[in-house]
């Protein structure tokens, strides 16, 4: 079953709320089927699912997430130890810190549409061997912008890990001016593209 905590097919705004301790097969925390979900001052923690720890979107879906953090929510079989988006997710600020995926993207996997424009993405892990510990960027579209901090993400053995895994052929749009206090490190594969 999807979504320990919360399952949403509709239209759905939390502000201030603890989400914590949850399991299940997809998005251990919140699962989006449809809609759109808008976060704010949410805290999303030590959830357990097999496929997005803390959060999995669904391709009809849509996550803004404004503040608060996701925390030590853990895969055991896929990817997205904070969030696994196959739709469309846009942080603008809050945490994503010390998830842990089995798979690729400890704090977030994504393979469709995901814009940062701020927030800190910090302190989470991959399985050795894997690839994108704090962003894994799987396909679809990547925007950057404002102030986003992608840094100190690590593999299961305490390694250094890639804070933004950027496979080959794919590509990263800079969509406005980073301010300051951005810290973003990528890794390309071959010749992926950061423009």
């Amino acid at each position: 079953m999807d979504g320990g905590g919360i399952w949403t097919d509709k239209s759905l705004t939390v502000n201030g709320a603890t989400i914590e301790g949850n399991s299940a097969k997809n998005g251990g925390g919140i699962c989006i089927a449809h809609g759109t979900t808008d976060l704010t001052n949410v805290t999303i923690s030590g959830n357990t699912s097999k496929d997005g720890g803390g959060i999995y979107i669904y391709e009809d879906g849509t996550l803004t997430f404004n503040s608060g953090s996701i925390s030590d929510n853990t895969t055991t079989e896929y990817g997205g130890g904070g969030i696994a988006n196959h739709g469309n997710t846009t942080i603008i600020g809050g945490s994503i810190t010390g998830n842990t995926a089995m798979e690729n993207g400890g704090g977030i996997w994504s393979g469709k549409t995901l814009t940062i424009k701020g927030g800190t993405i910090t302190g989470n892990r991959t399985g050795n061997g894997r690839l994108g510990d704090g962003v894994h960027f799987y396909g679809g579209t990547f925007n950057l912008e404002g102030n986003p901090q992608i840094y100190g993400n690590l593999k299961t053995n305490g390694q250094p890990g890639t804070n933004v895994f950027l496979p080959s052929g794919k590509k990263i749009t800079v969509s406005g001016a980073f301010t300051e206090g951005a810290d973003v490190n990528i890794a390309m594969e071959n010749h992926g593209v950061f423009t």
